[in-house]
């Protein structure tokens, strides 16, 4: 929900007066996230009740949540054409989806240093990013 709400945020900041085409292509990526998450409590609750196996929730809510906001990064890089946010989606959705292969708290660990880690360390590059930005647009 904190990644939704801050998403959100961020979004209406950065949209405000933005109108016409330029103003959809901000609300269409940010609108995918609680889609995503809704489909994926969909999809996480079906099998969960199909299987009869609670186990579903415990495997899925962790590595299923990591691929569905690396799969909305991915796309929010390429709209953007941001490659630090497409190269953290690519990490986020890859690295959840193979820590399925573990067992027990190895997949646990995994996704909070590799998934926690990638945060760190896209938030520490983010300024430099950002005044690359600044700067090519001033040119």
């Amino acid at each position: 929900m904190a990644g939704v709400v801050v998403t959100s945020v961020v979004t209406a900041k950065a949209l405000r007066g933005v109108r016409g085409p330029d103003a959809m292509v901000g609300n269409l990526p940010a609108a995918s996230w609680p889609i995503g998450v809704g489909a994926l409590f969909l999809i996480i609750t079906a099998l969960s009740a199909s299987l009869d196996e609670q186990k579903v929730h415990t495997l899925m809510w962790p590595t299923a949540s990591g691929l569905v906001v690396g799969l909305l990064y991915l796309a929010g890089g390429t709209v953007y054409r941001d490659r630090l946010q497409y190269l953290l989606g690519t990490w986020l959705a890859l690295t959840s989806s193979a820590a399925l292969f573990l067992h027990g708290a190895p997949l646990y660990w995994v996704l909070a240093l590799a998934g926690g880690g990638s945060y760190l360390v896209a938030a520490a590059l983010e300024p430099r990013r950002h005044a690359k930005a600044l700067l090519a647009r001033a040119s």
